[in-house]
């Protein structure tokens, strides 16, 4: 089976090594997104294996597996923190559709991925966005009602 591109994997001191096997399970979720058959090739007799390539641009795979289940919290904090992980996106024909319109424009901070109903300012002024309010049972003011039934003094 030829090599897929996953992503890319950084390092700060350039030990790729260690960036894939504390990212392991990261890998394993992003390949599975991308290539619906990893389930498949994973417990085949040749396994998946994950790897980077050198400064000659030769693949050098990485057949060490996750880390230990006895690893510190903080040193795998401090491993976490000293790589990075750049995922591949999907091809486009092969993404929801509502995922490539949302590509096709952008906003601050991402408002359209995100908090799409921000987008709706123009709508979100009128009453009729606000269904929780009704104008006809609008009774004044929270302490203007409290005042009254609680015998609160006020202005």
């Amino acid at each position: 089976m030829p090599w897929k591109l996953v992503g890319e994997v950084a390092h700060s001191r350039g030990d790729f090594r260690e960036a894939i096997r504390c990212q392991y399970n990261w890998l394993i979720k992003r390949s599975y997104k991308l290539y619906r058959k990893f389930r498949f090739w994973l417990p085949t007799e040749y396994p998946v294996q994950f790897g980077y390539t050198d400064t000659e641009g030769n693949i050098v795979p990485v057949d060490d597996g996750p880390l230990d289940l006895g690893t510190e919290p903080l040193e795998m904090k401090a491993m976490l923190q000293r790589c990075g992980f750049f995922p591949k996106e999907k091809p486009r024909k092969w993404r929801h559709i509502q995922q490539n319109i949302k590509d096709m424009s952008e906003s601050k901070k991402d408002f359209h991925r995100k908090k799409a109903w921000f987008m709706k300012r123009h709508f979100n002024t009128r009453i009729e966005a606000h269904k929780w309010y009704d104008p006809r049972k609008y009774r004044g003011r929270y302490m203007h009602v409290q005042k009254f039934k609680r015998g609160i003094a006020g202005s």
